[in-house]
């Protein structure tokens, strides 16, 4: 799908115009999902206008209380569950998860933003919660990120510059050889006896959550992590699914421990399994944790 804009001026009786070219878009399936065609006019007639001088509208907007990943910023977040006074909130584009009262849930889940009043739909994103601590994930040269509290890094292909979001524990690129998304994330553990179990609990519980219901995970289990894939139930793309590998190592105090988790989301008929699977082994080899 294709998408141009033009503008041009003339006189006031119509005569003289000329039209240039703007803006031009050719949109792949991945990028038109939520592709806001009027927003990007918008935009894009603002600019035109202060080139010929004169100051755009200013559109009408307001506060709104939201709930949002305080890892990634995404809005797709929510309580999932609840235990006596503890909610289990949960990311729907990172993966992040944890249980938390309500006083946490204001601190580090609810954020206030300004919308435009015509907006029927949140952003996708926000800015994420400010980080309690340092040596988090770093984009470097050659697509290499670097998360450096937990000695962690992985070589993301293609143009990982084009990064959704990388926040201190979660990063998300897509885009990424035209049909996948990928979603690394560091997550910490504590009073956890061995990895493996806290590795296939935590597979059991991401399926649960974000996989069709009654999907069984198979697990496969690899000297450096446990893996499995499973159907995620999308409205517009029933046959997306995603890919995860949980990788686990202890921590600074014993039965304390690590976990990356590398999700890659892709759909059968787009992507194709060979070139998921070369993705997922590019990606892998490269991990050092």
């Amino acid at each position: 799908m294709d998408h141009v804009i033009r503008a041009g001026t003339s006189a006031l009786d119509g005569s003289g115009l000329e039209l240039r070219t703007i803006y031009s878009a050719n949109l792949i399936e991945y990028d038109w999902r939520g592709y806001d065609s009027k927003r990007v006019a918008e935009t894009e007639r603002d600019k035109w206008l202060v080139e010929l001088g004169v100051e755009p509208p200013k559109p009408e907007m307001h506060a709104v209380r939201i709930v949002r990943c305080p890892q990634c910023g995404a809005t797709d977040a929510g309580d999932v569950e609840d235990a006596f006074e503890l909610a289990r909130m949960s990311c729907g584009a990172c993966g992040f998860v944890e249980w938390a009262d309500d006083e946490e849930i204001k601190d580090d889940w609810n954020a206030e933003i300004e919308i435009r009043k015509d907006d029927r739909e949140l952003p996708p994103f926000v800015a994420p919660l400010p980080p309690k601590r340092s040596g988090g994930f770093e984009l470097r040269g050659g697509g290499v990120l670097v998360h450096r509290r937990a000695g962690y890094s992985i070589t993301i292909p293609g143009d990982p510059w084009r990064a959704i979001v990388h926040g201190t524990d979660s990063a998300i690129f897509g885009g990424v050889r035209v049909w996948f998304e990928i979603v690394v994330r560091i997550q910490d553990y504590y009073f956890e006896r061995t990895a493996e179990a806290l590795a296939r609990r935590e597979i059991e519980d991401v399926v649960k959550r974000r996989a069709i219901p009654g999907t069984v995970p198979a697990i496969v289990t690899d000297p450096k992590w446990l893996r499995t894939s499973y159907p995620r139930p999308i409205t517009d793309d029933p046959d997306e699914t995603e890919v995860l590998y949980v990788s686990v190592k202890p921590g600074a105090k014993e039965h304390d421990w690590s976990a990356a988790f590398v999700t890659v989301r892709y759909a059968h008929h787009k992507g194709g399994r060979d070139a998921i699977d070369a993705l997922c082994a590019e990606l892998m080899a490269s991990q050092r944790f």
